[in-house]
């Protein structure tokens, strides 16, 4: 299991199994002090698949491969928001690099300051100049939303949903990032999963 934490909160994601029609299943979880945030009560288990999941768990699928991993690596590569959406949109992971949320102008106004204080500012700024070596933009927001559809009672995706919203450094996601790819590269090697065929081609090599 591979954790991204921010403060007390805590992004644990988890490659559980890859099953027969090839997709890749994920447990998603929200954590607070390495504790489950969601009621459980609350999460759908009225089959198989869904009741197949831990405690305070969310589910998600990617088909054939996972793609989260490449996701993450492309914000990491080229500084640009980016998002993962599986196919079947259980959870959706939107990246923002150097950006914060709510993404829209603050409302607070700067405070206009008298000539002495404009002149201490910038006796300042002339003692300290800033570095070329200090790093720009560490941080990232981090948003991960859960569709209702994981819910109990609910028949489709709503688009709606409840969300995790994290601002971790730039250091902290290459970590995770890191640990999921060695979790993945065990777990698709467990589950052979470069091997997979879709039951379409091994009926027609048939």
């Amino acid at each position: 299991m591979a954790k991204l934490t921010s403060n007390h909160l805590t992004l644990e994601i988890r490659f559980r199994e890859f099953d027969k029609g090839g997709w890749v299943q994920y447990e998603v979880l929200f954590l607070w002090q390495d504790q489950p945030l969601v009621n459980d009560a609350l999460l759908k288990r009225d089959r198989a698949y869904w009741n197949a999941r831990s405690t305070g768990a969310f589910k998600a699928n990617d088909y054939e491969r996972d793609d989260l991993i490449a996701t993450i690596e492309k914000v990491l590569e080229t500084n640009q928001p980016e998002y993962w959406q599986p196919l079947e949109p259980d959870v959706t992971i939107a990246i923002y690099p150097g950006m914060d949320f709510p993404f829209l102008e603050s409302h607070w106004q700067p405070v206009e300051e008298d000539d002495a204080c404009q002149q201490v500012a910038g006796d300042e700024a002339q003692r300290e100049p800033a570095s070329d070596d200090e790093p720009q933009d560490d941080w990232v927001t981090l948003i991960v939303v859960v569709d209702t559809y994981n819910l109990k009672d609910a028949r489709s995706y709503s688009g709606e949903g409840l969300a995790l919203i994290m601002r971790p450094t730039r250091q902290e996601l290459e970590v995770f990032c890191a640990d999921l790819k060695r979790e993945y590269q065990d777990f698709a090697e467990k589950y052979k999963v470069n091997e997979y065929e879709p039951l379409w081609e091994q009926q027609s090599s048939e």
